[in-house]
């Protein structure tokens, strides 16, 4: 168990996302390694929380019906990512926040629990504060909530972006618990 001043979290997990994203994965069709401003607005509206249904890998992500939250998201560099547009992860700081006022609706809660993560408020996206891209060094650590707002940019680069990504829950997590997406800091109090 990690103690620190802000939260327990259980250091045990079962497995962690090995995650690539090759050179000219998600830039403009039709070209070698590059992005277009449409596309890059388009993938940069297209943010996502993880555990929300999708039908992006069907057996895994196609859990309609409930919602796999957990409350930390931590990823680890297993590459350098030192330039943007290099495939690496990008975040909404903040987003946390105004995604659990958005989720305190019951509507909203039901929506994206049977529907997915197609029914988050995408429209939000320019409410939200600039992206922040996720650069480092190979071991370099990210720490984010789980309700961290956040997409893949396109990898315009001519390396394998690789990393890691673990989902862990504090100690007083509770499965099935709804209750963190409209308290997001809630399993993270001592």
């Amino acid at each position: 168990m990690l103690h620190g001043s802000v939260a327990h979290f259980k250091l045990e997990t079962t497995h962690g996302q090995i995650a690539f994203v090759y050179p000219g994965d998600y830039c403009t069709p039709g070209t070698a390694r590059l992005v277009n401003h449409a596309k890059y607005s388009y993938l940069r509206r297209g943010w996502h929380i993880d555990g929300t249904a999708s039908n992006f890998t069907p057996g895994v992500s196609d859990h309609f019906g409930e919602i796999q939250n957990f409350d930390v998201l931590i990823g680890v560099l297993l590459s350098d990512v030192t330039e943007e547009m290099s495939g690496e992860v990008a975040l909404y700081p903040g987003s946390h926040t105004a995604l659990s006022k958005w989720f305190a609706s019951s509507e909203n809660l039901r929506a994206v629990r049977d529907s997915g993560g197609a029914r988050l408020p995408r429209n939000m996206t320019e409410n939200f504060r600039q992206e922040v891209h996720g650069l480092g060094k190979r071991g370099d650590v990210f720490i984010l909530n789980y309700m961290t707002a956040h997409f893949v940019t396109p990898n315009t680069n001519s390396d394998v972006r690789q990393a890691v990504y673990f989902r862990l829950s504090g100690t007083s997590f509770q499965p099935g618990d709804m209750s963190p997406l409209m308290d997001p800091w809630m399993n993270w109090k001592i």
